[in-house]
């Protein structure tokens, strides 16, 4: 079975405008509201380097009180303290995507972003 985590883990950095539309039609991931919600780009985990931009498949939904809180204390202490796991964070938001549209709209850049590493998992 492919290692998921890894696989998000090591994404490419792809560009998806769409994605991010959707992540922003989503509650806050920390308090549940629906409004001013942002996409906050995932760099726990980013295999690009901290000052990098990382995929948009990295992306969650948050208000922007929460992510003002999170840039504010830092991304690491952010999900320490709200006991969130950041990866599965992104693992949850791609599945859910794909769950809303069995329609064949999961993008391909979506399946391009992990190819290489899912493959390189189910070898291993």
């Amino acid at each position: 079975m492919p290692n998921i985590e890894g696989a998000i883990r090591n994404a490419k950095p792809h560009r998806a405008a769409w994605y991010l539309k959707w992540i922003r039609t989503n509650k806050c991931l920390a308090c549940q509201t629906p409004l001013e919600i942002h996409a906050h780009h995932i760099q726990v985990g980013n295999p690009n380097g901290v000052s990098t931009k990382v995929s948009d498949f990295r992306a969650v939904p948050l208000c922007s009180t929460h992510h003002g809180d999170l840039h504010a204390l830092g991304e690491k202490e952010f999900w320490e303290l709200k006991r969130f796991n950041p990866t599965s964070l992104i693992a949850v938001m791609m599945s859910v995507y794909a769950r809303e549209h069995p329609d064949g709209n999961v993008r391909e850049a979506m399946l391009q972003s992990m190819e290489d590493v899912l493959i390189e998992s189910r070898g291993k």
